[in-house]
């Protein structure tokens, strides 16, 4: 119960269902998830900081785009980021590595891991606070849109589209970041999925139409 408790002094809930821990607001859903595999030998643990901007979720609901997360990353990935570690390769390397998890052989493993999370909730709650805004989700996205190692997403699919709408929310070069999207995803069709451009065509439309969007009721 130790971590649990020291979460709730965090502001944090658990949420048992996903098995990780949640802070909502009016306009934002934070989580610090746990994903686990069991091995022969061991138990696999990858912690994941998970922010859900409602704003951006209603639309891609109503452009009939599924989105899980509209930003995510690897705690151990984060981790290397802070102390300027990464590169192109380096969320594959981990993931090759397996050092993109802790792997729990007994009791006393859980309570190491739990101290890991404890002692990096100072990092957790400064990532949510600098990019649960809107403006800290397009920085996330636009600051670079064509760099296609965004360690924050799944993909070049869902950086096109929560690009695209953090952009024109911000209204921050809505037009010049429409089109590098939507050159990416023409000149490298192959790579990309048949709903990714219904949804990106159905929000351009959407975004002619509804110049300024106000959402009610997310």
């Amino acid at each position: 119960m130790l971590l649990e408790d020291k979460m709730k002094e965090f502001g944090f809930k658990p949420n048992k269902k996903d098995f990780a821990f949640k802070k909502e607001t009016n306009d934002v859903l934070f989580q610090v998830s746990i994903i686990y595999n069991f091995g022969v030998e061991c138990v696999e643990l990858l912690p994941y900081l998970e922010i859900k901007r409602k704003d951006i979720h209603k639309i891609c609901e109503l452009n009939n785009y599924e989105l899980n997360y509209t930003a995510f990353i690897n705690l151990y990935l984060y981790q290397e980021i802070l102390k300027g570690n990464f590169n192109d390769d380096t969320e594959w390397t981990m993931g090759y590595n397996e050092s993109d998890r802790f792997k729990v052989y007994s009791s006393d493993d859980v309570k190491i891991f739990c101290r890991f999370i404890l002692d990096f909730m100072t990092n957790v709650i400064s990532f949510f606070e600098k990019y649960s805004t809107l403006d800290g989700i397009d920085t996330l996205f636009n600051t670079d849109p064509e760099y296609r190692y965004n360690p924050y997403c799944s993909g070049m699919d869902t950086h096109c589209i929560i690009g695209l709408i953090s952009a024109k929310l911000c209204n921050h070069n809505y037009e010049e970041i429409k089109d590098i999207y939507k050159n990416e995803l023409h000149n490298n069709s192959k790579h990309h999925s048949e709903k990714t451009f219904r949804c990106f065509d159905s929000l351009v439309k959407y975004f002619e139409e509804n110049p300024t969007p106000i959402l009610d009721n997310m």
